[in-house]
């Protein structure tokens, strides 16, 4: 990043100092920039953002350059987009608290946060996340929403999931203080979950993973009444629908596709700065009619505890990586699932007790 040796960015009420333009390359004004851009803030400068932005000066009528300076972040404060979000993501996961002024340090930058609609997303949002020792992409989303609650359970604040001076405060004393920006890596010991019972029912959709890494989970309902209705969607040749993992409502787990081939689960998504989820992600589908009323089944909720355990093992994911398709699918808001019945905190606490 180019520019000054100091930059004042506002982020909706915000005001957000940066030293140095090394300090700049990633983290919060990375986010606010690409929030501005339309972009899901990640906080780092990667080929698409630098595409966007390039975008952005030609409809300005400026020259294209890619640098983020005095003159584009002014640009953007007054011309990108506005980004704002609602208290409450439809989910039942309340964001921040209003009235919230706070100030945040983080990497000798100072945040000071006025208005809660505008922290639901961005590089508030991923500074909490790294305090809480998830993946930081921005996004609030269910996970985070337990993570929450687990953190504040444990420092003795109300479990109330929403973010207010009390817990940023805790956090900056209790959190883990990993870079805005930076990946979370953790080392997960083996031996805890043996693989499961499982029955194999071969799917006729899938595809290879083009060399790509398997560092996620993603979890779904099926959104029918039926097991076998869905156990027919998800096998059914030339739909381009499958899983890797099916979860029936006794507990009874059904693997579809193998581990080391790419399930068609995901659909339009991102997360963590990256468009093709399936190819490094793992897709567990779990019977439930998809917010309707129907709770997970304790049944259910054991299997999927012993068969993310085990794959999180296997494949060494992080657990910032075993999210929701409600937190991957694109645009925000298009899917909801495992939806507000799946018990997150509960997961949490089986696979770091």
């Amino acid at each position: 990043m180019n520019g000054p040796s100091l930059l004042k960015v506002r982020f909706g009420g915000a005001t957000i100092s940066l030293q140095t333009p090394k300090e700049q390359r990633n983290g919060v004004v990375a986010a606010w920039v690409q929030i501005r851009l339309g972009l899901a803030p990640d906080g780092k400068l990667g080929p698409a953002t630098d595409t966007a932005i390039r975008a952005f000066q030609k409809k300005q009528g400026k020259p294209e350059t890619g640098v983020v300076d005095a003159a584009l972040l002014e640009l953007l404060d007054k011309h990108g987009v506005g980004a704002v979000r609602s208290n409450d993501d439809g989910h039942g996961h309340v964001g921040y608290s209003t009235p919230l002024t706070t100030q945040i340090l983080t990497e000798g930058r100072t945040i000071s946060v006025t208005q809660p609609n505008l922290q639901k997303n961005g590089g508030a949002t991923a500074w909490v996340q790294d305090r809480l020792g998830l993946s930081p992409d921005g996004k609030f989303g269910a996970q985070t929403h337990a993570a929450i609650q687990e953190f504040q359970r444990r420092v003795g604040l109300p479990a109330n999931g929403v973010v207010d001076a009390k817990l940023l405060e805790a956090l900056k004393t209790k959190g883990r203080t990993v870079k805005v920006g930076a990946p979370t890596t953790e080392r997960i010991p083996t031996g805890k979950f043996p693989k499961p019972a499982m029955t194999q029912i071969r799917s006729a959709n899938f595809d290879t993973r083009n060399g790509a890494k398997i560092d996620t989970v993603v979890l779904h309902y099926t959104g029918g009444k039926s097991e076998s209705g869905d156990l027919a969607t998800l096998t059914k040749p030339g739909t381009l629908v499958s899983s890797h993992y099916l979860v029936n409502r006794d507990g009874k787990i059904i693997q579809l596709v193998p581990d080391e081939l790419v399930a068609f689960h995901g659909g339009q998504s991102y997360f963590q700065g990256e468009d093709r989820v399936n190819e490094r992600s793992l897709g567990i589908e779990i019977a439930n009619d998809g917010g309707k009323g129907e709770k997970y089944t304790p049944a259910q909720m054991a299997a999927v505890t012993k068969l993310v355990g085990h794959l999180r093992e296997k494949h060494q994911i992080q657990l910032g990586n075993i999210t929701g398709h409600s937190d991957v699918a694109k645009p925000n808001g298009r899917k909801s699932d495992p939806g507000a019945h799946f018990d997150w905190a509960g997961l949490r606490r089986a696979l770091t007790a």
